[in-house]
């Protein structure tokens, strides 16, 4: 019986086995095969069995596709003889799982090679070739000669079950095309309709600015008046990603527009918000004493919406207000009572909390023109 379908691909072969009832006995013994029509189908005159075996293997080779089932059978002398009726179909081919349907003008060539097919055994067969196979490539494609296969033929090897492999290089222009598989006494595979577009740019936000050299990407804001980003960056060869810094001016929304020579641009949505405050690295403590040490102050602009992910620094030189509300007046003083958020940075100068002169409770408020104020939590001082 074979190891899954009894069916085996004309020009292929696999391995079946012969099963026994009993262990063999000592000495081992012989298997006699034969096949009913040797012009479709043939086995090994015989096979030799080691002894203490419950099964041997013999290879099936397919001849030529039959109308009427072929039988294999296995006998041996004091064992009663057994049947398998076989049929021999015609093969096809199979591409590997990775084959692409969507690529660009700048994809990288990729291998394609070919393995047999049998589709009534589902996938689960591997016959291979009785004798060197060989496989023609050929594109259809719109426009014409969109893209090639280097070599146009390959080798499928005799028992091999997997073709040597050729290139589908990179595409010279948009469009679609297949590939088609063929060979003699094979029914041809064509692929499936693979997409070629022009590469594209995708614009998402990113923490810092890091130009690099190569393409030239261009960028355009709808209102520069709102936010403003860089005219062009210059994209290293082989890079797939590139940053450009977008810088807001005003409240509202605007349009970024990224485009190049030969690739399809992209237009992502900006809202240009009003910034507020964040301690950092940490928050302000909530209990002190009035033996606390000072302690040292900062802010890094914050974006609500942005949950905190975002690392927005400051278009030009930001000055940065502290000021104490607190139970008793004079609770405690920040000195200096103002720092600068500088010009591209995140994290303003520091500042220094003082010892607080008397128990009671404060705030400290942080404020800069075109932000919203920041109130610490509650600092409660004990003596």
């Amino acid at each position: 019986m074979p190891y899954f379908a009894p069916v085996v691909g004309a020009g292929l072969h696999r391995d079946w086995n012969v099963y026994f009832s009993d262990p063999v006995p000592d000495g081992g013994m012989t298997v006699n095969l034969a096949s009913s029509d040797t012009s479709k189908l043939t086995v090994p005159a015989s096979i030799s069995v080691a002894a203490g075996a419950t099964f041997a293997e013999f290879p099936v080779s397919g001849i030529s596709p039959t109308a009427v089932s072929a039988t294999i059978t296995a006998s041996a002398t004091g064992w009663l003889s057994g049947t398998r009726n076989v049929d021999v179909v015609t093969p096809t081919f199979s591409f590997p799982p990775y084959m692409p349907t969507s690529r660009t003008t700048l994809s990288a060539p990729h291998l394609i090679s070919v393995g047999a097919f049998l589709p009534s055994c589902f996938g689960y067969c591997t016959d291979v070739a009785n004798n060197d196979i060989t496989v023609q490539f050929a594109v259809t494609g719109a426009p014409a000669g969109i893209v090639s296969v280097t070599p146009a033929s390959v080798t499928l090897h005799q028992n091999a079950a997997f073709s040597d492999p050729a290139s589908v290089g990179t595409p010279t222009r948009a469009g679609s095309y297949t590939i088609t598989a063929s060979a003699n006494g094979f029914d041809p595979l064509t692929s499936d309709p693979v997409t070629v577009t022009q590469p594209a740019f995708t614009i998402i936000a990113v923490p810092y600015f890091a130009p690099v050299v190569g393409l030239t990407v261009n960028f355009s804001s709808s209102d520069p008046t709102i936010a403003t980003v860089l005219g062009s960056v210059t994209v290293l060869a082989g890079a797939i990603s590139a940053s450009v810094p977008v810088s807001g001016v005003a409240v509202g929304v605007v349009e970024i527009t990224a485009s190049a020579i030969g690739w399809t641009g992209d237009v992502e949505q900006v809202s240009a918000e009003t910034a507020t405050f964040s301690f950092y690295p940490y928050p302000v403590q909530t209990s002190r004493t009035t033996s606390s040490a000072p302690e040292p102050i900062s802010v890094i602009a914050f974006l609500p919406s942005c949950f905190g992910y975002c690392t927005d620094v400051a278009n030009n030189d930001i000055t940065v207000q502290f000021a104490v509300t607190g139970a008793p007046a004079g609770i405690v003083s920040v000195t200096p009572a103002s720092v600068i958020l500088h010009q591209n940075t995140a994290i303003s100068d520091i500042a220094n909390v003082g010892t607080p002169t008397a128990a009671g409770t404060y705030t400290i408020t942080v404020s800069a023109t075109g932000f919203t104020d920041l109130r610490s939590d509650l600092v409660t001082v004990s003596p």
